[in-house]
C-alpha cells in the first residue's frame, strides 16, 4: 500500500459514512421496531378475538387471564435496547450531534408503546424485589467512563 495515496472515502473521511449509518440506526431501525411492536400484538389479539367469538361474552378476569404472560426473561430486551441506544448516543455524539435529540424522542415514544403493550397485551407480572438493575449498572458505568 502507498501511504501517500489519497483516502478512498473523500475529503470528509469516514465521518460522513458514520453519520449516515448512525442516522439510519437511530431513525430507521427504531421506527421499524416501533411499528412492529404495535402491529404484531394488535393483529394477534384481533385474530384471537375472531377465533373466540362463538363462546359468548367473557368476564373481565377471564379476558385478562387469556392475555399472554410476561416473558421469562422479563425486561431484558427493554434494558438491552436502552443500553445500546445510550452507548451509541454517548460514544458517537461527535459524529452525529442529533443523536441525543433523536434518542429523547424515541424514548418518549417507546415509553408510551411499552406501557400500552404491558397494559393491554400481557398479564400483570408478579412483583419481585431488586436491589438495583444488576449487571446493567456496570455496563452503563463502563460506557460512561469510556465516553
Amino acid at each position: 500500500m502507498n501511504p501517500r495515496a489519497p483516502s478512498v472515502s473523500g475529503a470528509g473521511g469516514c465521518l460522513i459514512e458514520l453519520t449516515m449509518q448512525l442516522a439510519i440506526l437511530m431513525v430507521g431501525k427504531q421506527a421499524v421496531k416501533s411499528v412492529t411492536e404495535v402491529v404484531v400484538p394488535t393483529v394477534s389479539v384481533h385474530l384471537s378475538k375472531r377465533n373466540n367469538t362463538g363462546h359468548g361474552q367473557m368476564t373481565r378476569w377471564e379476558a385478562d387471564y387469556d392475555l399472554s404472560p410476561l416473558p421469562s426473561h422479563g425486561m431484558f430486551k427493554e434494558y438491552l435496547e436502552s443500553v445500546l441506544q445510550y452507548g451509541f448516543t454517548t460514544l458517537f455524539v461527535t459524529a452525529f450531534p442529533l443523536a441525543p435529540l433523536l434518542a429523547l424522542l424515541n424514548n418518549v415514544v417507546e415509553i408510551r408503546l411499552d406501557a400500552g403493550h404491558l397494559l393491554t397485551h400481557t398479564r400483570r407480572p408478579f412483583a419481585a424485589r431488586a436491589q438495583d438493575i444488576g449487571i446493567w449498572q456496570g455496563i452503563l458505568h463502563a460506557l460512561s467512563t469510556s465516553a
